[in-house]
């Protein structure tokens, strides 16, 4: 019995003929003390058994030392160990006055005790330790819940993000929460280290000490340069803000990576400069919190009526291509489309300790969330794409009433087209042909408007105007055929237009090219320059948004080129 240890509030007579080493239990007053105090004593220290005594004083604290023992993943084989347990109570009497706790004293490797010492001796001699195949079983048996929530900020709540940052930050690699000290404090919780029991993996256990030091996880951060982020949850601070800041990778994580912790039921919770921050146009992801009043949505179960719906709503109110991924504890399908429905770009599954979950659905439910934050950032110039498309809504709305019943039609399938120019656009970041599919959309609004004759009027290939016939474009009154515009040709082979009377031999109709330098030109009053962008823009829809991508995609720059002409067009009487 050289490698037994006794612990116990007070050392009892018979030690001395056991012949083993005594630690001394003290009094504790929450599980961090427990837990430091396990680590403390029997980590530095060999032995292959424990004897813990059980007594009015300290029969709590002995079957938690019991437990924190068996759960102490830093023990590594020395939890295992055989523990036989001494006191004058039956296990009946143990077990109905500590219900939960009581059941450890059943599981294999452990047995009660009267303070008999030869009772004691034989056990110690003959007791086998603790399975490593049945370290499972021994979960199963002790089913450990968590506190329920006793005060503001703590219980059962808060323990789930706990547990959910430290997943996130498992999975990630990040290593962001060494110093978080509600993790730390987290980490040293009985029932967060029976999940953390629940998802190691045992085969471990079988393998000598020194094969436990894993190499740190290869961090895998999303790339989020030139980006802004901002984090909406009531207890960021509970691992989320640290293990995100990391996990971001943006120019600068102090000023690119924006916070809200606190409690919030609706919108209008929200502070004036918290709204504007919000509502400034440069955030590029939105990471939302689906419940921001902790404790008081417990009970709820409709996605619609939670704080982080609200917020939801309200941003995508403002603008449709504000970027968001609600966080929830919720894997329901149900509402996870509910979310979708709602205007989500996408979801993170916070792995509530309750659930269960796997490792292998931890990293499958981070490499989700890592790819959908990769779309939605580079999809976040859909915010300048519905800004434009606003700005052209709001001047239509406002002049519908005043114009013709042709440009009233014409506003009226703009508005429409617009809207299809937005959801092919959604898709561009999952598949760049839908930016030739989004650029065909604005070249159709730009040629239906060159179509009205309020603003080309065609009477003959030799008699047309610009602005409802107060300028004429192309005359032949003279007896020879003048166009107002010159057609030249770039050195790349792209024909374009510029200011400068052309005789021409030919009596052709004007294409939309022409069309549209023309109202550029004389409506509008642009230079050369505008045209000859023009007519890149011209021969981009021709040689490649026009041919399904055989021959080429369309950059992002080059769709916002066309989007500019057709916000200029539709803003301007």
């Amino acid at each position: 019995m050289e490698k037994t240890y006794m612990i116990g509030s007070s050392k009892p007579a018979y030690i001395t003929s056991l012949s083993c080493e005594f630690i001394q239990l003290p009094r504790f007053t929450n599980d961090e003390e427990r837990h430091d105090f396990v680590l403390a004593s029997l980590r530095p220290v060999p032995f292959d058994s424990l004897i813990i005594l059980i007594d009015a004083e300290n029969g709590y604290d002995a079957l938690q030392i019991g437990l924190h023992i068996r759960l102490t993943i830093e023990l590594h084989k020395k939890r295992l160990v055989p523990i036989v347990f001494v006191s004058s109570d039956s296990l009946a009497v143990i077990l109905r006055q500590k219900s939960v706790l009581g059941r450890l004293l059943v599981t294999e490797g452990c047995s009660l005790e009267q303070p008999d010492v030869k009772a004691i001796q034989k056990s110690i001699n003959y007791l086998p330790g603790l399975p490593v195949d049945e370290l499972n079983q021994f979960l199963d048996t002790i089913q450990l819940q968590p506190e329920p929530d006793a005060k503001e900020g703590g219980g059962r709540h808060s323990l789930a993000n706990q547990w959910g940052a430290y997943i996130l930050d498992k999975v990630a690699g990040t290593r962001a929460l060494k110093n978080n000290s509600f993790i730390t404090k987290a980490q040293k919780q009985l029932y967060f280290k029976y999940i953390s029991a629940k998802n190691y993996d045992n085969d471990k256990l079988t393998k000598p000490l020194v094969t436990l030091i894993d190499l740190p996880k290869k961090m895998e951060r999303v790339t989020a340069q030139g980006k802004k982020i901002m984090l909406i949850d009531d207890e960021a601070d509970k691992g989320w803000e640290e293990t995100l800041r990391v996990l971001f990778k943006t120019t600068n994580p102090n000023v690119d990576f924006k916070v809200i912790n606190r409690k919030i039921s609706t919108w209008d919770d929200l502070d004036p400069d918290e709204k504007d921050t919000i509502l400034a146009g440069d955030i590029d992801l939105f990471l939302i919190d689906l419940r921001l009043s902790g404790n008081d949505e417990e009970t709820m179960a409709k996605p619609d009526a939670f704080s982080g719906t609200d917020i939801l709503r309200h941003i995508k109110k403002d603008n449709e291509g504000n970027q968001i991924i609600m966080f929830t504890a919720s894997n329901k399908a149900w509402n996870l489309k509910a979310l979708l429905d709602y205007g989500a770009d996408g979801y993170y599954i916070k792995e509530s300790p309750e659930y269960g979950f796997p490792l292998s659905f931890s990293e499958e439910n981070f490499k989700n969330f890592q790819k959908e934050s990769q779309r939605c950032l580079e999809s976040s110039f859909l915010r300048l794409l519905d800004e434009s498309h606003q700005r052209c809504i709001k001047f239509i709305d406002e002049q519908t009433s005043l114009r013709t019943m042709s440009i009233r039609n014409l506003y009226g399938r703009a508005k429409a087209t617009l809207k299809v120019a937005f959801e092919l656009a959604k898709s561009i970041s999952t598949d760049e042909q839908y930016r030739n599919l989004t650029f065909l959309t604005y070249y159709q609004i730009l040629e239906d408007y060159a179509g009205q004759s309020e603003n080309f009027r065609f009477i003959s290939v030799k008699e047309c105007y610009v602005n409802n016939r107060s300028i004429r474009v192309i005359d032949d009154s003279s007896g020879s055929l003048k166009w107002s515009l010159t057609l030249v040709e770039d050195s790349s082979g792209w024909k374009y237009f510029m200011k400068g009377v052309e005789i021409k031999t030919d009596a052709s109709s004007p294409q939309s090219l022409a069309k549209i330098s023309f109202l550029l030109a004389y409506k509008f009053l642009k230079d050369d320059n505008v045209l000859k962008d023009w007519g890149r823009l011209n021969n981009l829809r021709n040689k490649k948004a026009g041919h399904g991508g055989s021959q080429g995609i369309v950059s992002l720059n080059e769709l916002f080129e066309i989007l500019n002409l057709v916000e200029l067009f539709l803003t301007n009487p």
